[in-house]
């Protein structure tokens, strides 16, 4: 299994480019991973759990850092393996520094069977049309691209 980690200080955008991955990937389905008889859309991930379902995978995405939303990544893989949920992949929103007690992100999921192949470094892009930018579209289309390539 393999994971991304999109690391970024609060209101960095995190949650904003992983939706925004979540689109451009066009999942067949996402659910909340603590609702999952409710069907989400991919205009409502924000700073929580979900399951995606890309090309008949399932991927775990926390679209809210673990220490922000106060759930260890352990614990929703957990939750998956409990539920039966094979997850093939997992892109993982994270604090630039986890100072809360008890949260180590890159070492849970490698204690998971985890191997991180990328982390992002990502800062708030300050224009009200950051969707517009390069900066903005070569972030996510290289976030994209890993997925997809090791999917």
């Amino acid at each position: 299994m393999k994971a991304i980690i999109i690391r970024g200080v609060q209101s960095a955008g995190k949650s904003t480019t992983i939706r925004e991955v979540c689109k451009r990937l066009n999942p067949q389905s996402i659910y909340k991973l603590y609702n999952m008889d409710k069907k989400e859309k991919v205009d409502d991930i924000c700073n929580s759990i979900y399951i995606i379902k890309v090309k008949e995978k399932d991927i775990l995405v926390f679209a809210g850092s673990p220490t922000e939303i106060d759930t260890k990544i352990s614990i929703a893989i957990d939750a998956c393996i409990e539920i039966g949920i094979d997850i093939s992949f997992a892109i993982v929103s994270r604090r630039y520094a986890e100072r809360k007690v008890g949260f180590d992100t890159r070492k849970e999921l490698k204690e998971k069977g985890f191997e991180v192949i990328h982390e992002e470094l990502i800062h708030k892009i300050e224009q009200d049309n950051f969707e517009q930018t390069e900066e903005w579209n070569k972030r996510v289309d290289n976030i994209v691209n890993l997925v997809k390539q090791n999917l």
